[in-house]
């Protein structure tokens, strides 16, 4: 076997020093000065190790170097499938990154279109309480219920006053009738006084007639003085007789007048009492109701207005979309960062085949340097989250 270039030797050692800054740079989470010290030493003992191995042009060292350099076509395959595989990875991500913000736009349209129906019921149940609540309000036309029990009220309270008046103009009617009645009474007690002095006349006729046929001739003028007394005397007796039955009918009807009356004005008086309480009951009864609809309107307010914060709360909470929509931004820039960074370690494949097979070590020694590159970008795209929070309620966003 053929003692290896020095040229190839170089190039291993410089592989070397790459496989060992990648690795630094990967676990080192972009601290890139400490990565390029360990590259930096890495390649220094590269060197140096090829010198003293040319130098001393030991069958041993050529051997070893021999053998590096048969594996390094393995460490490029493995690169090149390295940079394959993930890719084939950061478009699976991408795939998956984009359905989720399908599912996540999909599922919160129909969340807040739920909380907007909910809500827009909510004001709509908010609006009909008010409405109901301001049924008395002097700018709308027509009676409000508070109006309409003061006017029933008022207008009973009227009827119930003209009852009791009618009622007492009834009694005094009774007491009227009472007293034509009393009158009445008075008028036949002095008919029969007439009646007695007609008969008491009508005996003094009598006596005058027995004493003028006494007398004879002489008293025949007396006697026809005294039948015309007693005829007087007979007529008064029956016109007397005729007033008292006259009298005692009015008395009759004036006393059926007098019960009729005081029954009317009794009936009436029972019924406008009875009618008032009956109605103070059925106001008192209204009002009650109307002062519990007031309360279940308010109540009714007071639950509209808390359902409408919680709506509010829950829509704001909602802006988790835009949260995690930041977050897999972030990691699809993530994604995109290491696409770039893959297409890099490729071209680096190629150019350690290039330099192995060459014997050029400067087209490695720009695709190191391009990967570095790509890695101090990668850090400066990816090295702050755009959200820091743990939850919706607080804490930053930063917008896009």
């Amino acid at each position: 076997m053929s003692k290896p270039s020095r040229s190839k030797i170089i190039v291993l050692g410089l592989c070397l020093s790459v496989l060992v800054g990648l690795g630094a740079a990967f676990f080192l989470e972009g601290r890139i000065a400490l990565a390029s010290a360990v590259t930096g030493v890495s390649l220094g003992w590269a060197v140096l190790t090829v010198w003293i191995g040319g130098g001393a042009g030991s069958a041993e060292a050529a051997a070893v170097v021999t053998s590096e350099l048969e594996t390094w076509d393995a460490v490029e395959g493995v690169l090149r499938d390295s940079a394959e595989q993930a890719r084939k990875q950061h478009e699976s991500i991408r795939a998956e990154v984009e359905h989720v913000q399908t599912m996540l736009s999909g599922a919160i349209a129909t969340l807040t279109g739920s909380f907007h129906g909910i809500l827009a019921a909510t004001n709509a149940q908010q609006s009909i309480a008010v409405s109901l609540a301001q049924d008395d309000d002097p700018r709308q036309d027509g009676m409000g219920f508070d109006e309409f029990v003061a006017n029933t009220s008022s207008v009973m309270q009227r009827v119930v006053d003209s009852v009791i008046m009618n009622s007492k103009l009834g009694m005094e009617l009774v007491e009227l009738t009472d007293r034509i009645s009393r009158r009445a009474g008075e008028v036949e007690a002095i008919l029969g006084e007439i009646a007695g002095i007609a008969k008491q006349t009508n005996l003094l006729a009598l006596n005058a007639a027995i004493e003028a046929a006494r007398a004879g001739e002489a008293g025949r003028g007396f006697a026809v003085v005294a039948d015309e007394v007693r005829d007087l005397s007979t007529r008064t007796s029956q016109f007397s007789q005729q007033i008292a039955q006259v009298m005692k009918g009015m008395r009759e009807g004036v006393k059926g007048t007098e019960d009729a009356i005081a029954k009317l004005a009794s009936t009436d008086m029972n019924f406008a009492l009875e009618s008032k309480q009956q109605v103070e009951q059925v106001l008192h009864s209204m009002e009650g109701l109307n002062q519990q609809r007031g309360s279940a309107i308010v109540h009714l307010g007071e639950h509209a207005r808390a359902m409408d914060l919680e709506v509010n709360r829950a829509v704001t909470a909602l802006q988790f979309q835009d949260l995690v929509s930041q977050l897999i931004a972030h990691v699809d820039r993530r994604a995109d960062g290491l696409s770039q960074l893959m297409d890099e370690l490729a071209q680096l494949s190629g150019g350690i085949r290039q330099a192995a097979a060459g014997g050029g070590a400067a087209g490695l020694l720009r695709a190191v340097g391009a990967v570095r590159q790509q890695l101090a970008v990668l850090d400066e795209k990816t090295g702050v989250t755009p959200v820091r929070q743990q939850e919706v309620s607080h804490g930053e966003i930063d917008l896009f």
